[in-house]
C-alpha cells in the first residue's frame, strides 16, 4: 500500500512539473504587427509621452540570442530603437540589426 502511495506522489510531482517547463519556452511572437504600449501615464510613445491613443507605435523583435531579448523599435522608423541605460533608464538612439547592440 506505501509503495502505491509513493508511486502516485511521484506522478503527482511529475504531471505538475510540466506546465513550468512549457512555461520556459515561452516565447510570443507578434509577427511583424504593430503594437500599442499601456504604461500609467497612457499609451507609451516613441517620444516618451503618454497619449489616450492606442494606435501602434512598436515593432517588436526577437533578438535571435540565446537569452531571448527584444528589440522594441519605432514603427515609423525602425532604425531607431529602445535602448536601456546602466542607470535603467531608456532612451532612443540608432541601432544595427546584429541582435547585440543594447
Amino acid at each position: 500500500m506505501l509503495s502505491l502511495q509513493v508511486i502516485a506522489l511521484s506522478l503527482l510531482a511529475v504531471v505538475s512539473a510540466n506546465p513550468l517547463a512549457a512555461r520556459a519556452t515561452c516565447s510570443p511572437n507578434f509577427e511583424g504587427a504593430g503594437i500599442s504600449i499601456l504604461g500609467a501615464n497612457g499609451f507609451v510613445t516613441p517620444n516618451g509621452r503618454g497619449h489616450g491613443s492606442s494606435a501602434p507605435f512598436w515593432h517588436i523583435q526577437q533578438t535571435g540570442q540565446s537569452n531571448g531579448g527584444y528589440i522594441f523599435r519605432d514603427i515609423v522608423n525602425n532604425n531607431i530603437a529602445l535602448t536601456r541605460n546602466g542607470d535603467n533608464s531608456v532612451t532612443m538612439a540608432p541601432v544595427s540589426n546584429t541582435g547585440t547592440d543594447p
